[in-house]
């Protein structure tokens, strides 16, 4: 099953792709180049008063989805996630 969702007034455009195993996420939009695999890690040896703002969530998801992979098409940034079902 595959859909398409169009965000923020077609700012943003999230392809959805389920087959029986694997589910597949592809985030696109047209900002700012901004590859977020190259963001350092944030220090999770810290405490939440001490560690810097931005970068948990997303180090969650690498740690979380199977997949996560970015590219750079034309104007375009597109990140994908990939998830195993089993």
């Amino acid at each position: 099953m595959s859909r398409e969702v169009i965000l923020f007034d077609g700012a943003c455009t999230l392809n959805l792709n389920f087959s029986e195993k694997l589910g597949t996420y592809e985030f696109e939009d047209s900002g700012t180049a901004y590859d977020p695999l190259s963001a350092d890690a944030p220090d999770i040896t810290l405490s939440a008063e001490e560690r810097k703002v931005g970068g948990l969530g997303f180090f969650m998801v690498k740690n979380i989805m199977d997949s996560v992979e970015y590219r750079r098409n034309g104007n375009k940034n597109i990140l994908t996630i990939k998830k195993r079902v089993e």
